[in-house]
Order: C-alpha cells, then sequence, then structure tokens
C-alpha cells in the first residue's frame, strides 16, 4: 500500500510543478540523424498542445522534434 501513497504523491507533485510553469527539456533526447530513438517504459504520461498523451517525456519529446518544436509542453498527466 505504500507504493500507492507514493504514486499519488508523485502525480500531485508534478501537477504543482506544472502550475509553477515548468516545462520539458528534450535536449537530453536529441540524437544523431544515424541514430534509432528508444525510449523507456516508465509511465508517466505528458499533455501535449495537440491534444494526446503521451507516456513520458521521451516520447514526447521525439514528437516535438517530428514537429519542428511546434508541439509544446500543456501540463503533466493525461490530456
Amino acid at each position: 500500500m505504500t507504493t500507492g501513497k507514493t504514486i499519488a504523491l508523485t502525480r500531485r507533485t508534478l501537477v504543482e510543478c506544472a502550475q509553477q510553469g515548468l516545462t520539458i527539456d528534450c535536449s537530453k533526447y536529441k540524437k544523431l540523424p544515424s541514430q534509432e530513438r528508444f525510449c523507456y517504459d516508465i509511465y508517466a504520461p505528458i499533455c501535449g498542445s495537440d491534444g494526446k498523451t503521451y507516456s513520458n517525456d521521451c516520447y514526447f519529446c521525439y514528437e516535438v522534434e517530428k514537429t519542428n518544436n511546434k508541439l509544446k509542453f500543456v501540463h503533466f498527466g493525461k490530456c
């Protein structure tokens, strides 16, 4: 049961961070053209300006790159 409380606290913390105007730093996910992209399977949802929910910051940043930075961060959590 402690895990459930930890997850709830983490989600609350993420919402509070989003309300303070924090954004996602995608610079750590930049890749060379010849490299394949690999994202981790941790579920930490992010809502994008396209109304889609991305599984985590890696998948979100991949879409940001594909849209030439037109996709914007809206908030942590599902859209």
